[in-house]
């Protein structure tokens, strides 16, 4: 039996909310597990990791996250599992992505948007590593060159 394989990716995305209406949508975070190996595996654990040699770890929560299957989650061969984070209008100061990035970022320099990973957790005890889209990424230093919001 050969062992898992997995591609975990991470985009910006839009969602229509009403087809006729292009105007109705909403940005959402995307993160998206296919099992590529196989034989079928569970998926435990969404995360995020940051840093170079003091890494950081957050569990990503996945309650009011449309679309969950919750984990933990089997995977079989070839099947694939997305779950999607609203994360509000980017310049509101109340959105995911700014308290994402005060949380996670503020304080980090350049190396955080650099070394930010979504992770996907297996398990067996393998981690599946996945660099945030471009999109993403100028949202947080969007995000970065804004003041602290106060939640």
């Amino acid at each position: 039996m050969g062992k898992p394989c997995a591609k975990i990716s991470v985009q910006l995305a839009d969602i229509y909310l009403d087809p006729v209406d292009p105007r109705k949508s909403t940005e959402v975070v995307r993160i998206t597990v296919t099992n590529l190996g196989d034989r079928r595996f569970v998926v435990s654990e969404i995360g995020w990791i940051v840093g170079l040699f003091k890494k950081e770890y957050v569990y990503q929560r996945l309650d009011g996250v449309v679309g969950v299957v919750p984990l933990p989650h089997i995977l079989e061969h070839g099947e694939t599992q997305s779950l999607i984070i609203h994360v509000g209008e980017v310049h509101d100061a109340q959105s995911w992505v700014r308290a994402f990035t005060e949380v996670m970022l503020r304080g980090r320099g350049k190396l955080g948007t650099l070394t930010l990973r979504a992770k996907a957790s297996i398990t067996t005890g393998k981690v599946f590593l996945a660099t945030p889209g471009k999109s993403l990424i100028r949202s947080f230093k969007w995000a970065l060159q804004q003041p602290s919001p106060t939640f």
